[in-house]
């Protein structure tokens, strides 16, 4: 009666379905009883792909936050392995990156280990090593499973992948913070926007010259804190830095320009807008570079 009740389960599979409807049909006991092995196989299966699941979850959110400090992936990539391994009391594991080493408080070295390595930027530069403190049934690489196989080749890539994103995102805030401090310390005012002409960086120079504290020209409109008119017909101008992002080209100040700063005071005024372009050729800011013709 109970192998009957199973029938009408949907998390069952068809085969082990198929084998308890060809038991009752010639109601063998020795069928029961092959049935019920492979049920509990079929449980126990299912709750290692549960567990594996669960620990590629955790690591994709892990290694989605990519402000998080490396050291950290690592100590947190130690606690997550061992519960998606069949026996999680025995495993222990080891992270060797660029020469320093990152262990599970139990790791100790045996013969029955797995390994993958840490590939960044195509090349090795660590490995990713798991061992069982007691020997176990050879089943698939020594005592691990091919899941466990695959599992462990899924990190190392997600990690790999990381480092690399992480090192790249570092060294575009590096070159940020330079191109940041030459702006920043040049005789001509620079001001930097984003494509919808919202100011995104305001050197000193540019402050001088407008009028305008840093502090409060970012985010506003370049118009804002830019007005321009013609020295002769006292006629509004055109703000370069929309010619330049409709055009997608470099445009230069026009002559007898003059920049209206936030006292009142007159200047005229040579310079050019540029777009900014990233890698693929794509706009993504624009950047005014202007000086005083007095100067």
């Amino acid at each position: 009666m109970e192998l009957r009740h199973v029938l009408d389960r949907k998390d069952v599979p068809l085969d082990v379905k198929q084998a308890i409807r060809n038991s009752l049909i010639s109601n063998d006991s020795t069928k029961y009883d092959q049935i019920e092995t492979l049920l509990r196989q079929r449980t126990q299966d299912l709750r290692l792909r549960v567990k594996e699941l669960t620990c590629i979850y955790r690591l994709s959110r892990l290694v989605g936050k990519i402000s998080t400090p490396l050291e950290e992936i690592f100590h947190q990539v130690l606690l997550i392995i061992p519960q998606a391994w069949e026996y999680p009391d025995i495993t222990c594991v080891r992270i060797i990156f660029e020469d320093k080493a990152y262990s599970t408080d139990n790791f100790q070295e045996t013969p029955w280990m797995q390994a993958a390595n840490i590939m960044v930027s195509k090349k090795k530069a660590g490995i990713l090593e798991i061992y069982y403190l007691e020997e176990k049934p050879e089943i698939f690489e020594g005592p691990f499973r091919e899941e466990e196989r695959n599992l462990i080749d899924i990190i190392t890539i997600e990690l790999g992948q990381f480092i690399d994103h992480k090192r790249a995102e570092e060294a575009i805030e590096r070159k940020r913070k330079w191109l940041k401090v030459i702006l920043t310390s040049m005789g001509d005012a620079v001001i930097a926007t984003d494509i919808y002409t919202k100011i995104t960086f305001f050197n000193s120079a540019a402050e001088k010259l407008t009028g305008w504290p840093a502090e409060e020209a970012l985010d506003r409109q370049v118009k804002e804190v830019f007005h321009l008119i013609n020295e002769k017909t006292r006629h509004p101008v055109e703000n370069s830095v929309d010619q330049a992002l409709r055009e997608g080209k470099v445009i230069d100040l026009p002559n007898h320009v003059i920049l209206i700063a936030r006292n009142g005071r007159e200047i005229p005024l040579d310079g050019s807008s540029s777009p900014i372009h990233d890698t693929n050729g794509k706009t993504y800011g624009m950047v005014l570079i202007f000086r005083s013709k007095k100067e």
